[in-house]
């Protein structure tokens, strides 16, 4: 095996380079190449008539002992022909030379954002009662959160941005609204069915994302029929803040369901 010198070298800084490997392949190519122009000159001259053998010329035979074939072209001075430009180290050809320079870093995979529904057309819905601010509510409070936290991360909108689609949804000539980054901020903290109801985002929410649903022609959900099995007689969901205290028996709890149903469980 040849072994190169790193001034030699195309890149004398890194030896597995792929310029490196090109041109030590390049270099056994023509060593080969020449190596075999020189078998053939051999071989001509040893089948030409009249003409001395490799291993008579320039040597003479002892108790009848042929010489060594040594591989190489004597001259009569008995001096070893030059074989040609010397072998470089072999390489394996069916290896790709960038693998040899490490492992490359993996490309971060990017969540595309999901497809946005045209504005015009969700803003074009006009939903009963919402000239005065009168829409009824049909999710509870915690179901609209988890919309709108959905809803933050499918499209990758900012929350202000948000937060103006929610006024230009929810706000009328008898109703104007305005919503501050507080105010979402302490919605999306509270918890219960109930749990901000009457917060004025409470109620955009909803005004929005019954819009979106109605412009995107879906049906309504299985949570959604509950809610107006239970709070439609009362006009939907309250929107005032439950206020007072419940009298209970002795061993009684006093919760909340998921649709916002407050009863009496045992305490145990």
């Amino acid at each position: 095996m040849v072994c190169w010198a790193p001034h030699e070298l195309p890149n004398p800084f890194l030896i597995t380079s792929p310029e490196n490997l090109e041109f030590m392949r390049r270099m056994e190519v023509e060593a080969t190449r020449v190596k075999r122009e020189i078998l053939a000159k051999k071989e001509e001259t040893q089948s030409a008539p009249g003409v001395a053998t490799k291993s008579t010329v320039g040597s003479k035979s002892t108790s009848g002992v042929a010489p060594v074939d040594n591989g190489l072209e004597t001259r009569h001075d008995n001096a070893p022909l030059d074989p040609g430009p010397s072998k470089p180290a072999k390489t394996d050809e069916n290896i790709d030379p960038s693998a040899l320079a490490g492992p490359s870093k993996p490309t971060k995979k990017v969540k595309a954002p999901a497809a946005q529904l045209d504005p015009d057309a969700l803003f074009a819905v006009s939903l009963p009662g919402e000239e005065l601010g009168e829409v009824e509510i049909y999710d509870s409070c915690d179901e609209l959160r988890r919309k709108i936290t959905s809803y933050l991360d499918s499209t990758g909108k900012t929350k202000a941005a948000f937060m103006r689609e929610l006024v230009r949804a929810a706000a009328a000539p008898e109703y104007p609204i305005k919503i501050q980054g507080k105010q979402l901020a302490d919605f999306m903290r509270l918890e219960g069915a109930t749990g901000g109801c009457s917060s004025k985002v409470c109620y955009a929410a909803y005004v929005f994302f019954e819009k979106k649903r109605v412009a995107e022609g879906k049906a309504k959900s299985e949570h959604r029929l509950e809610m107006e099995d239970e709070w439609e007689s009362e006009g939907g969901l309250t929107r005032e803040m439950r206020r007072g205290g419940y009298i209970v028996g002795a061993g009684m709890d006093i919760v909340e369901d998921d649709l916002g149903r407050v009863r009496t469980v045992p305490a145990y």
